[in-house]
């Protein structure tokens, strides 16, 4: 098989996907395409409920708004000054912000609420554990562009409520403000800014102390770090190594040597019994094997047989007392006593010989075993000299792992100081900067606006959660797809051959049923009753693609035609290739191998008859079998009548001859297959045809059975 090619039957277009790998990667193309209608499906059916729970659920919800002024004044004893600087007015108003929607002031602001009882007579708070928090949270301050204002909102379900408490907080807030400014009015800054500066510059000297402390520390830990680290000890591994296999080898040596003793003792044995017992036959290694097969053991025994045929002979013809039958048979008995005498000499030799090669081997392998124990001893002081290295290494790894461990102690320490050193640092510097904000901050806080509620509710939140409703229903909905589309295992385009293999796409084949211009065809003859669809013109861009691949530049000439399972359509492909190749002048012969679902024979209008079957086992010829098709320059041939022996024969000689006789009569041969993980008859054939193709059906066969297909 020189090339294999795969098509598909699908409407969609796009060909081979361009991947390096046949790894998943998700395709938003096919995604957006083939799950179009389950992800619009599932975030409508998500999105209805979700945007009406999120409209009529969410609590109706009235704002309140006011704005506060904080005006970039300062009041001195000489007057007004208006110098102070923009960066210490805004960082000065982002932090009364802050205050303003802090549980400081919400506080205050709940505790004009409360009864006798410390309970809230605020219908707004009903079943609310947390207060303050609930009141952080319906609180909102922002700024007003680059104005002195900010604005204040409050947001409850009671319209009421909402304008009473966003009063109550303005007015506590500006109240507090008042007090603040006239208590710095009091104060005398510049004696606490000296005592904090002194003792910033303290901590200031003392963090760097402990820094270079810390540095110090950190070079003797590295320096400590490289040193103490033991060397790898892969020479005692080794010669561990070289220990075991050399007792091994010595184990191997000792039980040679037991085998070869045994054996000379045995021999000293056999040597014994054949002195007490000439004739007794010896069968251990082989030496009476031996002993028969010696030239002059034959030959004697030849003398002997001669001298027995002799005897035979005489006694047939003479009489008994003639001297010739005497001297005959006293000849025979010399020659039988000969080969007695032969035969222990023979036998003395072998023995001695078989003696002398052990007793050899015996002392080889002794002194092999000599060498090992030597080799051995010295591997095992080697281990003992390595391994006393190693102790003492280790010790001194261990006392500079203990010393390295209090120093890492003591760094730690120094680290944890220097962090608290810095932490105060920080909170001091914070402190000056908060005095010398504040020394040049504002001193007058006002309302600007007082608290308002219009009339109806506020349907922003509303609105925000019928459009979080909208998004996670179209977050569902896109999640499905996603899932149906990760566990989809069906072939629906050309691009998803990418995930099994890289083998190349000849064609995509678009459903027939979907092209109202085919209804009621056969679609096996398509090239023939509809050569102008769209099916007939991709067929024939196949038919290019065999005639002249881009690959090889070689012509295909037998083709098989496979398919993983039934219903793919490769009968259908294989069928409009040969009409298509005979439109084309070429002499084709499509043969149907498929014994157990024969369809091509009927497509054609034939009917069932002797095929392949019968052509194999030598009853009809050839061209008695082969019945020219309705179409020009194509012949068909089906299985033949025998279905079981045919799925025997298809790897014989015969076959091989028939595919032969096909090549050199016909242009091209097309051979239709069973489905290959059903049947194994298109196995078989493979390695005789120049290509085979894959027909794989949209919707039909998944990755899986393709896999099993191909390998």
């Amino acid at each position: 098989m020189t090339k294999e090619f795969s098509t598909i039957l699908d409407d969609f277009d796009g060909g081979a996907a361009q991947s390096e790998g046949t790894g998943f990667q998700l395709d938003i193309k096919r995604l957006l395409v083939l799950r179009a209608p389950l992800i619009v499906g599932v975030a409508f059916v998500l999105a209805v409920p979700a945007m009406i729970a999120g409209w009529f659920l969410t609590p109706v919800v009235y704002t309140a708004t006011g704005q506060i002024r904080y005006s970039m004044v300062r009041q001195t004893v000489t007057g007004t000054n208006t110098s102070a600087s923009q960066p210490n007015y805004t960082s000065f108003v982002d932090t009364e912000i802050r205050q303003l929607s802090g549980p400081n002031i919400l506080n205050l602001v709940l505790d004009e609420y409360r009864d006798e009882n410390l309970a809230l007579t605020l219908e707004s708070f009903i079943g609310v554990k947390d207060e303050v928090n609930y009141l952080m949270g319906a609180i909102r301050a922002r700024r007003l562009g680059a104005s002195e204002l900010v604005a204040v909102t409050c947001t409850l379900p009671v319209r009421k409520e909402s304008q009473e408490v966003l009063t109550t907080l303005m007015n506590i807030y500006v109240e507090k403000a008042r007090e603040d400014d006239l208590k710095e009015e009091k104060a005398t800054p510049g004696s606490r800014m000296d005592l904090l500066l002194k003792v910033r510059k303290g901590l200031e000297e003392t963090l760097e102390r402990q820094q270079n402390e810390v540095t110090a520390k950190e070079n003797l830990l590295a320096a400590l770090s490289v040193s103490a680290v033991p060397e790898r000890y892969v020479e005692a591994d080794r010669i561990d190594v070289k220990i075991l296999d050399t007792q091994e080898a010595l184990k191997g040596f000792e039980g040679q040597e037991s085998d070869a003793k045994e054996k000379l003792d045995k021999l000293n044995t056999l040597k014994e019994s054949s002195q007490r017992d000439p004739g007794a036959p010896i069968w251990d290694y082989g030496i009476n094997q031996q002993l028969n097969t010696d030239q002059r053991v034959m030959a004697a025994r030849a003398q002997e047989h001669q001298a027995k045929m002799v005897v035979d002979e005489k006694a047939g013809t003479q009489r008994e007392t003639n001297p010739i039958l005497e001297n005959a048979i006293k000849r025979h008995a010399l020659s039988v006593k000969n080969v007695e005498y032969v035969k222990r000499e023979v036998l003395g030799e072998i023995l001695e010989e078989r003696r002398a090669v052990t007793e050899d081997e015996h002392e080889r392998i002794a002194k092999r075993i000599e060498e090992t124990e030597a080799r051995l001893a010295t591997y095992e002081k080697d281990s003992e000299r390595i391994e006393s290295e190693r102790q003492t290494r280790t010790a001194a790894y261990v006392a500079a792992e203990s010393n390295y461990a209090r120093e890492q102690s003591a760094l730690d320490f120094l680290k944890s100081e220097a962090q608290e050193t810095r932490y105060d640092l920080r909170n001091y510097k914070g402190k000056i900067t908060d005095l010398a904000r504040n020394s040049r901050a504002a001193s007058r806080i006002e309302k600007a606006e007082d608290a308002s509620v219009p009339q109806t509710q506020d349907y922003k939140r509303k609105i925000m959660y019928v459009l979080l409703g909208f998004c996670g229903a179209c977050a569902g909905g896109l999640g499905a797809g996603i899932l149906r589309e990760l566990s989809d295992q069906q072939f629906r385009s050309p691009r998803d051959f990418s995930r099994v293999t890289q083998l190349p796409v000849v064609g995509s084949l678009p459903d027939a049923a979907e092209d109202p211009a085919l209804d009621g065809a056969e679609h096996a003859l398509l090239t023939s009753q509809h050569a102008g669809s769209r099916s007939a013109d991709e067929f024939r861009r196949i038919l290019t693609r065999i005639l002249y691949p881009e690959e090889s530049g070689a012509e295909v000439n037998s083709l098989l035609v496979v398919s993983p399972s039934r219903g793919d359509g490769k009968t259908s492909v294989a069928s409009n290739l040969a009409i298509a190749l005979g439109n084309s002048k070429r002499r084709v012969l499509l043969v149907d191998i498929n014994a157990q679902r024969p369809d091509l024979e009927g497509i054609f209008g034939f009917k069932r008859g002797p095929g392949l079957s019968e052509l194999l086992d030598g009853v009809y010829d050839r061209e008695e079998l082969v019945r020219p098709a309705p179409y020009d320059n194509v012949s068909i041939l089906g299985p033949g009548l025998d279905g079981a022996g045919l799925a025997s024969r298809l790897a014989s000689r015969e076959m091989v001859e028939f595919l032969e006789w096909a090549d050199d009569n016909y242009d091209h041969t097309i051979i239709d297959t069973p489905a290959i993980l059903l049947m194994s008859d298109a196995k078989l054939l493979a390695p005789t045809v120049d290509a085979v193709m894959v027909v794989v059906g949209a919707g039909i066969t998944n990755f899986g059975m393709l896999r099993r297909c191909l390998d």
